[in-house]
């Protein structure tokens, strides 16, 4: 894969991300948000989003294009035995399994 295509692709996964949490992110001001259970906010969050579901399928997509292509960029890399193309594609692995650690954890996906 060219290194346009790979930051063309990098570029467009990090702008779905960014338009996805717009579709499925809670504008409206919770009141003691501490008092409220996980389950709770996320159904609060998905009634008064945007758009919710197709927030979080943006997101999730996103993510799945980020790692898939970070490991077919590392794969090659390999083969050819570059070791400073590593760098990047490594760095974007990182970060996308973190994204996705994040928004599991807080409850916002599926």
């Amino acid at each position: 894969m060219k290194k346009f295509v790979f930051e063309s692709y990098l570029g467009l996964c990090f702008f779905v991300i960014l338009i996805g949490f717009i579709l499925s992110a809670n504008f409206i001001p919770i009141q003691d948000i501490e008092l409220h259970t996980t389950k709770e906010l996320v159904v609060f969050t998905s009634e008064v989003a945007i758009n919710y579901p197709l927030g979080q399928a943006l997101i999730c997509s996103a993510i799945l294009v980020l790692v898939v292509t970070s490991l077919y960029k590392i794969v090659q890399s390999l083969r050819k035995k570059e070791a400073k193309p590593l760098l990047l594609p490594f760095i974007i692995l990182v970060t996308a399994i973190i994204i996705g650690k994040l928004t599991i954890s807080f409850g916002y996906l599926f």
